[in-house]
């Protein structure tokens, strides 16, 4: 329990402290709370003069005179206090909202490829925008009540013992019994609402896969199993909110019962002549006045308590998803000049499984040796599976070798600051990775060229042609993972972005998978204009582009097992020959 008490404390603490940059308008936030808290007490003060020497001695006593100003100046005390404790603290809370949302787009941004293949996408939305929204109501709307009530009832609770110590101790007999409320509730609520975080990642990862794979759906009639999915963890999520306000709003009757029983204890105490005479009616009706209004901000503090946790608990998810290690920061040692690209694979292993039994590792590479000159044009060949895409994807480290390492121009890739690295790779997959934005944008994304140049490499990407035949030329915008344009030319936008680059280092990674034979043709002039300026790794199965390359790499379950040419390696009737003859792309080239 002691443990759990800590972790809140650094959570709340560490929440505090974004707010260091407003600390100004913190404290007026703070000002105000005082203000509305003093407020509150001088009211229950004004009692006792009002029934003593207004009502019951009817005294012509200056400060008799005065009550009514004063009882407008303390309601407008009150007034500007409420405001200046809720909105400055809304104000500032929402900075730390905006803040925590850009520090965790960043962390997002920067994160290993390997987080996002073992991490459900709806988990980490969820994260950004249900979380912080729960820590939107810690860092102001709970935060608010937290200090304004609990200065509140130190206020009333002062004055309570001004008034009669004695009658304030039986009242205080009571405390254990809240005390043990709050307790069970904060226990309650912490499990519920670790809970429902959850199962609120799970909604918004069943909308989003819904969206992603909707034609998959439709074609294959999974209505019925996505709604019953979804329906199944709504509902679950339904029960959990459900419990939640169970939990919450019992608080307030059990408090409620409390403060009526110290009521009722003190009214009985009182007119049966336990306490001394020294209290009068005015003091005791203060007295009571002041018990009412205690009620309130403990009232409060009780709710609250149901917010301030789920507040905790997402804070707590989002501080540990900012605590995960990103992408190592080299030092930032400029290089000076492209690269040759002189690429060397020296003992590389790699998997995706992080195990210390190297017997029983599944290993996607195994000990791969392989040098690739500069602008030479090299291409993987091999069946699905065999380890091709997970090689290129260690040259910009996307993934780091598990043993071994890779060198360009003699030089351990590790040494490379990454953003240099990657500056001089470019990259186009089977995946057409396109950005709801024009066809511009997508092509020159991550730089800022003249539209000339946008233009060229379209041109060599041969997508100019049907980008021309558009409404809005480049302008255009291609929709969500360019849904609007057909495979075939979203491929060639993602071809002509890589060639744009004009990296001494090209990766073509299924490139030409959704292109017609007269596309590729197209495509296929392009290597070779490209090959004569960059060095190239291509992954093909289309034997058509393969026959480009200089040297032919064959993998099978992650290690090398031929290399040569096109014509060596058909030689040899080995690996290479049966895949060439197995595959029905072999027409295109007879």
């Amino acid at each position: 329990m002691t443990e759990k008490i800590d972790i809140d404390r650094q959570i709340f603490y560490r929440l505090l402290n974004y707010t260091r940059r407003h600390w100004g308008r913190f404290l007026v936030a703070v000002l105000g709370m005082v203000i509305y808290a003093l407020s509150n007490t001088g009211f229950a003060v004004l009692m006792e003069p009002l029934i003593d020497e207004g009502l019951i001695a009817n005294n012509a006593d200056p400060i008799v005179k005065w009550l009514p100003a004063l009882i407008m100046f303390v309601l407008l005390a009150r007034g500007i206090g409420t405001f200046l404790g809720t909105y400055y603290m809304a104000y500032v809370g929402q900075f730390v909202v905006k803040r925590l949302r850009t520090e965790m787009f960043d962390h997002i941004l920067h994160l290993p490829i390997s987080y996002y293949e073992y991490s459900p996408v709806g988990t980490v939305i969820s994260k950004l925008t249900f979380n912080i929204d729960r820590t939107a109501e810690t860092s102001s709307k709970a935060l608010t009540i937290l200090i304004r009530d609990t200065l509140t009832a130190i206020g009333l609770l002062a004055w309570l013992f001004y008034i009669s110590w004695l009658m304030t101790l039986i009242i205080l007999m009571l405390m254990p019994v809240v005390i043990y409320a709050f307790r069970y509730m904060t226990q309650r609520f912490r499990k519920i609402n670790y809970r429902q975080q959850e199962l609120m990642g799970q909604l918004t990862e069943n909308v989003q896969q819904a969206v992603r794979t909707n034609r998959t759906i439709k074609l294959f009639g999974g209505y019925e199993h996505e709604i019953k999915k979804f329906e199944r963890d709504n509902e679950q999520n339904r029960r959990y909110r459900v419990r939640s306000a169970a939990v919450q709003s019992i608080g307030i009757p059990v408090v409620m019962l409390i403060v009526g029983i110290g009521m009722a204890s003190i009214v009985h105490l009182f007119t049966s002549g336990f306490f001394p005479a020294s209290v009068s009616p005015g003091a005791f009706v203060s007295f009571l006045v002041t018990m009412i209004l205690i009620f309130r901000p403990i009232r409060n503090l009780v709710s609250i308590n149901a917010v301030l946790q789920e507040g905790v608990v997402a804070a707590h998810s989002i501080f540990e998803f900012l605590d995960m290690a990103v992408e190592p920061e080299e030092e930032d040692i400029f290089i000076g000049k492209p690269f040759k690209a002189h690429i060397r694979f020296v003992n590389v292993s790699y998997s995706y499984r992080d195990s210390s039994d190297s017997d029983s590792q599944p290993w996607a590479l195994q000990q791969i040796n392989l040098e690739i000159l500069p602008k030479q044009m090299v291409a993987l060949v091999g069946a699905s599976g065999a380890g091709k895409s997970t090689l290129v994807s260690l040259l910009p480290r996307l993934y780091h070798c598990g043993s071994g390492h890779i060198e360009i121009d003699g030089r351990d890739i590790r040494d490379i600051p990454l953003p240099q690295l990657r500056a001089q790779i470019a990259y186009a997959g089977q995946d057409i990775m396109l950005f709801n934005d024009s066809i511009a944008n997508n092509i020159s994304y991550g730089r800022e060229v003249p539209l000339q140049q946008i233009k060229e490499a379209a041109a060599k990407a041969h997508a100019l042609e049907f980008i021309e035949q558009l409404p809005d030329g480049f302008d255009t915008v291609v929709g969500d993972s360019g849904v609007r344009l057909s495979g075939g030319e979203g491929q060639r936008v993602a071809f002509a972005r890589a060639l744009l680059k004009q990296a001494p280092i090209m990766i073509f990674d299924e490139a030409t998978s959704a292109l017609d034979s007269h596309s590729e043709q197209m495509i296929k002039q392009a290597l070779e204009e490209i090959a004569t300026l960059s060095t190239m790794i291509v992954i093909a199965h289309r034997f058509s582009t393969i026959q480009l390359a200089h040297r032919v790499i064959v993998l099978e379950q992650g290690r090398i097992v031929e290399q040569g040419t096109h014509s060596e390696l058909l030689a040899r009737q080995g690996a290479y020959h049966k895949l060439y003859f197995s595959s029905r792309d072999r027409r295109i080239i007879e």
